[in-house]
């Protein structure tokens, strides 16, 4: 992916924390996330404007993400040369797959292009549409089964409760 990069580039970095440590696995730490983005605009030459951060926030929806609003508008308005949102992980993005192709639909219209590093991904790709297709049903099945977990977790602990005080 790095080689397709060109010099004098301009780009956003977005990071979000989840409200729930099991969703980020322990690897997506705001600080890795920035830490890994510095460092690839640093290897591609793509100069940095600004690094937007949603902390302890849901990917389920963009209620409450206002970071995320302010990107997207700011790259939207066309006021300034912006040729990149950079995200660590593209589930930092959304984890709904509606919300993740209406984001990209607007991007591509705008001509600013989505850098995913772990992923491996740059939207400049053609091909590379259908892997932030599948990406996103990836996303929002693990929203989901974390979901379940989380519920099922729950329901195990307040069942535990009702044991203990039925015995005692």
């Amino acid at each position: 992916m790095e080689k397709h990069l060109m010099s004098g580039k301009r780009g956003l970095a977005y990071r979000r924390r989840s409200p729930r440590p099991e969703e980020d696995y322990g690897n997506t730490s705001l600080e890795k996330q920035e830490d890994e983005i510095v460092k690839f605009c640093e290897r591609n030459n793509i100069e940095l404007v600004d690094i937007y951060t949603d902390d302890l926030k849901s990917g389920k929806s963009f209620e409450g993400r206002d970071a995320f609003k302010e990107i997207y508008h700011r790259v939207l308005s066309k006021e300034e040369d912006i040729d990149y949102i950079i995200v660590l992980k593209q589930d930092r993005l959304s984890r709904d797959t509606i919300d993740t192709l209406y984001i990209m639909k607007r991007l591509n219209e705008a001509d600013v292009h989505l850098i995913s590093i772990a992923d491996n991904l740059n939207t400049e790709d053609p091909k590379a549409e259908i892997l932030v297709h599948v990406m996103s049903l990836v996303a929002q099945l693990e929203r989901e089964f974390i979901s379940y977990r989380t519920a099922s977790r729950m329901e195990k602990k307040a069942e535990s409760r009702s044991q203990y005080h039925t015995t005692c």
